[in-house]
């Protein structure tokens, strides 16, 4: 289940940090390993390296927490 303020923290190296809702970006919670924004071969890859660990239900009965899962670009 994907609430309205679970997001993605995705962190680049050079254009900065962007906090960007999982919903904007089509996904689901739990979110992915690896997140691509471009159709190019030569886009950059984020992968990540954590995220919350509150489940659906515990989720449904807090009001004031959301979840999150943080991506660094992949290093090669």
């Amino acid at each position: 289940m994907t609430f309205d303020d679970d997001f993605c923290r995705i962190q680049h190296p050079t254009a900065g940090t962007v906090c960007v809702p999982l919903r904007r970006l089509g996904l689901d919670w739990p979110p992915p390993e690896k997140l691509c924004f471009a159709v190019a071969n030569s886009a950059p890859m984020f992968v990540r390296v954590s995220m919350s660990e509150i489940t659906d239900d515990e989720r449904a009965a807090l009001t004031h927490v959301c979840r999150g899962a943080d991506y660094v670009m992949e290093r090669h």
